[in-house]
């Protein structure tokens, strides 16, 4: 009889922890697959320069950089937390001086860093020099964002009646 008791109260034990570790599990958060971080894309030559501006459906960030400027470099990082903030609605790209200097010298760049947006199709929108810290970037690139969203409302309105 002992034995059964025993018996009984380690299986009640082990049904009353397992029933709490499912409680447990139940009650945490589902953690969701690390989203693919947004790689901003090296553009080596004219034809690919070209080409992202004309395909693009959205603004395009061009990072103008090179490998042996300072500033580039401690650029660098803020540009790719902002491609992941503002993915899918500008697409980042880059141009490194050292592997198109002429694709650099043809958009008459100068200074490093430079950055310059694009609207879908080429015209150059805005430029910013020099290496500036991650909140103003962000407020540029925002208020350029609702500008040109604001522009392309009413064409896209007249379409949709």
């Amino acid at each position: 009889m002992k034995s059964l008791k025993l018996y009984l109260f380690c299986a009640m034990a082990f049904a009353s922890a397992f029933a709490c570790s499912i409680l447990y599990a139940a009650d945490q958060p589902v953690k969701k697959e690390a989203e693919k971080p947004v790689e901003v894309k090296q553009i080596d030559d004219d034809k690919a320069f070209d080409k992202e501006l004309k395909d693009s459906k959205v603004l395009v960030l061009v990072d103008f950089t090179a490998s042996w400027c300072g500033p580039c470099q401690q650029l660098k990082p803020k540009i790719e937390q902002l491609a992941q903030e503002f993915k899918g609605k500008i697409l980042f790209t880059k141009v490194e001086e050292t592997v198109a200097p002429g694709l650099t010298q043809q958009k008459g760049i100068r200074l490093w860093p430079t950055v310059k947006l694009y609207a879908p199709g080429g015209k150059e929108v805005s430029e910013s020099v020099g290496n500036r810290n991650i909140d103003d970037l962000r407020k540029w690139l925002q208020s350029e964002l609702d500008a040109y969203n604001k522009s392309v409302q009413p064409k896209q309105q007249k379409k949709n009646p």
